[in-house]
């Protein structure tokens, strides 16, 4: 025979049936309280060997074959980094400027010259370039 409601089912532990479900079903804490205590020691365990283990005196880096010798007047190869970003800048923008000014031959047996951006806005013009199209 089925028992439905509240009514007391045989062998169930009266707190259990006033609290309205079964508490011996909740686990115990203890074993969860050991395996967290046991991780935060192996953590602790293992930074103290780490630390005992770059202490050690003696103990250094035998492999140089891979080291660069900064007495060297070889330089690296390229690209290298800028050794002052504003001076090299101002280059890079100075030899800009100077070819977007200028006359100049691209190509000169095409005959393909570069000539000054105003000087260009100008032809186009001249030709009959609208600037804007509508």
């Amino acid at each position: 025979m089925a028992h439905h409601g509240h009514e007391p089912v045989p062998g169930a532990a009266a707190e259990s049936v006033s609290a309205g479900y079964e508490l011996a079903d909740i686990p115990s804490l203890r074993p969860i309280w050991i395996f967290v205590i046991g991780i935060f020691g192996l953590l602790i365990f293992a930074y103290l060997v780490g630390v005992v283990l770059v202490t050690i005196p003696g103990t250094q880096v035998r492999d140089t074959s891979q080291a660069v010798d900064v007495n060297s007047p070889q330089a690296p190869p390229g690209p290298r980094i800028e050794a002052d970003p504003n001076v090299d800048g101002e280059r890079i923008v100075r030899e800009a400027t100077e070819r977007l000014e200028s006359y100049g031959w691209v190509n000169q047996r095409q005959g393909i010259a570069h000539v000054p951006i105003e000087r260009a806005m100008q032809l186009l013009l001249d030709q009959g370039v609208r600037p804007f199209e509508e």
